[in-house]
């Protein structure tokens, strides 16, 4: 699946429980970058997330962002960012264990769970 139909299909199915429950930040922010960008059209994305089981809708938004992406790098590159970062937390809302690390650092200890002691 292309970067585009990952983004509608995430936006279409995440952003109405995302929406009423206050939303994680990364689909917000997902979301904010895709309404913005669209925001000429904003009837391609409106329609998509009132009328999820529309395939046609879908169709629409998904061929909007690729479009959108293929006119403008930034933007391509901007989707990926948001992207990875809200599936990243949308992994890690499943109850998944999403490990990242980015710096220097001498130790660093990631986990999940520990029963027991953890000496360095």
């Amino acid at each position: 699946m292309d970067l585009a139909a990952l983004v509608a299909t995430t936006l279409i199915t995440k952003c109405s429980d995302a929406l009423v429950a206050g939303g994680t930040s990364a689909v917000r922010a997902l979301l904010a970058l895709v309404r913005k960008r669209l925001r000429h059209d904003t009837g391609v994305l409106a329609g998509a997330l009132a009328y999820p089981d529309d395939d046609d809708r879908q169709v629409r938004l998904v061929e909007a962002l690729a479009e959108a992406m293929q006119r403008d790098p930034g933007f391509a590159e901007e989707l990926r960012v948001q992207w990875h970062a809200a599936s990243v937390e949308l992994q890690a809302d499943r109850g998944g264990v999403v490990n990242q690390f980015s710096g220097h650092a001498s130790k660093v200890v990631q986990a999940r769970d520990i029963h027991g002691d953890l000496s360095l």
